[in-house]
């Protein structure tokens, strides 16, 4: 007969066996041994190697299970991405001519935003939160999409961004929300072989960008302190999911710098546990801590 532990949630209440406990730990197991973990002798979970090799077929598997949520999606713009795609012995380099244009929900442009988002990146798509913004940045003379950009809220807290930049504390919300992440910057096939992932991330840059977000974000409050911060977007940061990436190395405008590495991050992504198993931990995590504070 197995023990109960009684957990109790601001819902309603939840019972976990001992036995339960034990499958959802299975579960995890599972799933991170298939994706190339191993455990060792001290039943903890660890890669193989450190090899961007091993690293981006953990992103493949992931990227798999998003594509088969997401097949009828994909399948049916298929028709939509080869009507605005385009081989490379049709391009003229000297005649692209580039504009940035902003992703609107429900427009076609956000079909085809998403479709190249979902299939083209080896890093799978995880939905953005917070402030969000879409580009596409478009080949009018060849009309064809020439890459992406996808902003979004930073996190609040990264040293290595507060440490260069000498945020206190207190004015970190003021700071933050006057910046944004880019969650996806690249170059579309097959303009990506013409080395169009730097114009793209020189993109982020243009006043084309600023106009659009300050014209998006002129009435926007915080949430945690409902103050109004001027709609003056100072800095984009990003990460490198491999490493220190080519694709920022030595960009300028003209003589200027514009992009700088900072050094690394720290902290664990959770794209490696399913989404159905994810949210059975959030669950199981919840109950434990509120239990706790109860107790």
């Amino acid at each position: 007969m197995n023990n109960k532990i009684f957990l109790e949630s601001s819902t309603q209440p939840c019972e976990y066996t001992e036995n339960e406990i034990s499958l959802l730990c299975n579960d995890l197991k599972k799933a991170l041994l298939h994706q190339g973990f191993i455990i060792n002798g001290n039943d903890k979970l660890h890669l193989s190697s450190h090899e961007k090799n091993e690293f981006k077929s953990i992103q493949k598997i992931a990227k798999s299970r998003i594509l088969e949520q997401q097949k009828h999606f994909v399948l049916k713009n298929i028709p939509l991405v080869k009507k605005y795609s385009i081989k490379g012995n049709e391009i003229n380099p000297n005649n692209i001519n580039l504009e940035i244009i902003e992703v609107k929900s429900g427009s076609w442009e956000e079909k085809l935003f998403k479709w190249w988002n979902l299939t083209w990146w080896n890093i799978p798509y995880q939905r953005p939160y917070g402030r969000q913004m879409r580009f596409i940045i478009w080949d009018s003379t060849h009309n064809a999409p020439f890459g992406i950009i996808s902003l979004q809220s930073p996190i609040l807290r990264q040293s290595v961004r507060d440490k260069y930049l000498s945020i206190p504390n207190i004015e970190l919300d003021y700071w933050v929300n006057r910046s944004m992440y880019a969650q996806r910057i690249g170059a579309l096939p097959p303009y990506n072989e013409l080395i169009g992932g730097k114009l793209v991330a020189l993109a982020l840059v243009s006043n084309e960008i600023k106009s659009f977000y300050t014209q998006k974000y002129k009435d926007y409050k915080t949430i945690i302190k409902d103050r109004r911060i001027e709609p003056e977007l100072l800095f984009i940061t990003t990460t490198s999911a491999f490493g220190r990436s080519s694709l920022y190395n030595r960009l300028k405008y003209n003589d200027d710098l514009i992009a700088k590495k900072l050094g690394y991050t720290e902290g664990y992504g959770s794209f490696q546990i399913p989404d159905d198993l994810y949210l059975k931990l959030i669950n199981y995590l919840l109950n434990i801590g509120e239990n706790a504070e109860r107790g």
